[in-house]
């Protein structure tokens, strides 16, 4: 679980809960900034020292913005998403996720609420779904996970007419049988 830390010396005491995994630290942008882009993002932080050295970087560069700190999750990026068109209504995405959203032209679209069929489809007309196969000797991802979340992000969004937009990215895919993480 994400947790905000307001002080280097919080910053250790969050990381520290995580039992010595390694963490990321993010800082929070507004206006929906990429915080890649904007160096926003330390990736496998370990210790103390290192804690503290990328929490004072990522304040010193973006002052007054909240740091997230958070276990490291690794596995398969995707992207889910919701718009709703003002002619259709809502619709739900999926695609190749983190920095290659943008890089690759891979979206399956569909209005919502999909079901578990259109869900399933959405993710073969992509090259990400590939890749939740088990590509080139990779263990297959937990394909059944990400249907599941486009299902149950579909009827939110369907559910509730106020939600304009909802991006999850990257939503992480564990190995098969081990679910998604919104990271």
């Amino acid at each position: 679980m994400p947790r905000v830390a307001l002080t280097a010396e919080a910053a250790v005491e969050i990381a520290r809960s995580f039992n010595g995994t390694l963490v990321v630290l993010k800082v929070i942008l507004e206006g929906g900034s990429h915080k890649t882009e904007a160096d926003g993002v330390r990736l496998a932080v370990s210790g103390d020292d290192q804690v503290v050295a990328a929490y004072n970087d990522l304040e010193r560069r973006h002052a007054g913005a909240s740091i997230v700190i958070q276990r490291m999750v690794s596995g398969l990026e995707l992207m889910v998403g919701s718009r709703r068109d003002p002619h259709f209504g809502p619709t739900v995405s999926v695609g190749p996720g983190g920095i290659f959203v943008e890089l690759f032209d891979d979206l399956a679209l569909r209005l919502a609420p999909v079901t578990q069929f259109e869900a399933q489809e959405m993710l073969q007309e992509t090259r990400a779904g590939r890749l939740l196969e088990g590509f080139r000797g990779q263990p297959p991802a937990d394909a059944q996970a990400v249907v599941e979340t486009l299902e149950r992000l579909s009827r939110l969004v369907a559910a509730y007419p106020a939600l304009a937009e909802i991006d999850i990215n990257p939503l992480i895919v564990l190995p098969k049988g081990q679910g998604v993480r919104a990271v």
